[in-house]
């Protein structure tokens, strides 16, 4: 390990600057993250404080899809008995009226033993505050109701007006006395109160299993609906983090390629020394953390540093310290993708090819066999020779062969060798049986072996 460390000191020195690059880079990359991270945490917690908790009749609404009744509400069954779950505070229909007023929402109660909300008298309709304050609603006198699902119009006595949000609709009544033309037992509605050790998540969470297809909502939607829009808002703005980090990657890529090309010389040096594959893997590994590790602390300090600066001439921003752990995945995960490509060619690499600077694959394939059957070589195939094809482009190998015919041959033993792709890949022809060479096409690559029991044939 100290000599690891001791060549990890040499290569800083030799390459301090496009080290520093990398650093450099990295710190900028999460000082950006942590910044835009942290704002758009802090925009959605302030517009969600603007939003006012929905004052409803109860704790929890259950609202059925548009034309869906139920005669009666969900009982729980099976284990949910023995659980925690809502109290069940009254069932109600939602109306559409027709009013002198224009047209209003009437919602008709059937309140149950838990409702501890407004109760208008039988024959009576409260009237939503809010409403009518803003319509100019009057809070006395009678009010003339009609609506496709009544029989008849209805004469309610208004007896003053009760304080809820928009979701408790303009108007309320009992379901008693209204003559509809259903069954008074169909309900839309469904109120809840919080029942004893039963968080507000839990209860949706219990509601929405016994009504699957309804709307579930209570006094703290129209806050999560805010931080919602919010999100959505800014939906458009998530590819920028994977923008910063993609930069990140192809950055750090090139650096390490720099470092890499750089450091040829001394690499092939070192293996010709002895240097291990693995000892050289972890050599390129100390080096990107050496490199992470401070473009992490520098980035952290960056970011804190102009949150200061902001907040000095007046603009609100403080870094939240619980994104440092997905910065810190993120910038790991670009260095493992940077790294890999010249660990890779540093371990792939000759001595030669490092010292001569000698292009070096990588990617590399075996062949044994012909990719396709061709009937004037079944005899040879029958015979037990092998037979392989190799790139020839106009009667031009676009390789090397290492035999000739009648040229002895091992199994395992390479016969010939084409590069690909600039020489970043090669593919390398190789014998599975033991013999000699008995056919060799330039023309058409064919490359024969034949077994050493047939080496009386005749070569072709």
């Amino acid at each position: 390990m100290r000599k690891l460390l001791r060549l990890v000191r040499q290569s800083w020195r030799a390459a301090w600057k496009i080290y520093a690059a990398a650093v450099l880079l990295t710190a900028l990359t999460v000082a950006a993250y942590l910044i835009y991270q942290s704002n758009m945490d802090q925009l959605g917690a302030r517009f969600s404080q603007q939003v006012k908790e929905a004052d409803l009749l109860a704790d929890l609404y259950v609202e059925l899809p548009l034309g869906q009744l139920l005669a009666e509400p969900v009982q729980p069954t099976g284990s949910w008995k023995a659980r925690p779950t809502p109290q069940l505070a009254a069932a109600g229909r939602s109306l559409p009226v027709n009013t002198p007023y224009g047209q209003l929402t009437l919602l008709a109660i059937q309140p149950d033993a838990a409702y501890a909300g407004p109760l208008p008298e039988p024959g009576t309709v409260l009237i939503n505050q809010v409403f009518a304050t803003n319509l100019g609603l009057p809070s006395s006198g009678k009010l003339l109701l009609s609506s496709a699902e009544l029989e008849s119009e209805v004469t309610l006595v208004i007896d003053g007006s009760f304080q809820a949000s928009a979701h408790s609709g303009h108007l309320l009544a009992l379901v008693d006395g209204l003559p509809l033309s259903l069954a008074t037992s169909a309900y839309n509605i469904f109120l809840y109160e919080l029942a004893d050790d039963l968080t507000l998540k839990a209860a949706r969470t219990t509601l929405a299993h016994f009504y699957p297809a309804a709307f579930v909502f209570d006094g703290q939607f129209a806050q999560l609906l805010a931080q919602q829009t919010l999100e959505d808002s800014y939906q458009g703005f998530a590819g920028l983090e994977l923008l910063f980090f993609t930069f990140l990657t192809l950055g750090l890529l090139t650096a390490f390629l720099l470092a890499f090309l750089d450091s040829k010389r001394e690499l092939s040096v070192l293996k010709s020394l002895g240097l291990a594959p693995r000892e050289l893997g972890t050599l390129f590994v100390l080096n990107s953390l050496v490199s992470a590790g401070s473009g992490l602390l520098l980035g952290t300090g960056l970011a804190f540093l102009s949150s200061s600066i902001m907040q000095m001439r007046g603009v609100l921003l403080s870094i939240k310290p619980q994104y440092l752990l997905p910065a810190s995945g993120r910038v790991g995960l670009a260095y493992c993708l940077a790294v890999a490509i010249p660990a890779n060619l540093a371990w792939r690499a000759t001595v030669n090819q490092l010292l001569y600077d000698q292009t070096i694959p990588l990617i590399s394939r075996r062949v044994t066999a012909l990719r396709k059957r061709y009937v004037t070589l079944e005899d040879k195939l029958a015979q037990g020779w092998q037979l392989l094809q190799l790139p020839v482009i106009d009667g031009v190998l676009e390789g090397f062969i290492f035999k000739k015919v009648g040229d002895q041959v091992k199994k395992g033993e390479v016969l010939a060798f084409a590069p690909s792709w600039w020489g970043l890949a090669y593919t390398e022809y190789v014998a599975t049986i033991d013999g000699e060479v008995g056919m060799w096409q330039e023309s058409s690559g064919f490359l024969g072996i034949k077994p050493l029991e047939n080496r009386n044939t005749p070569p072709q």
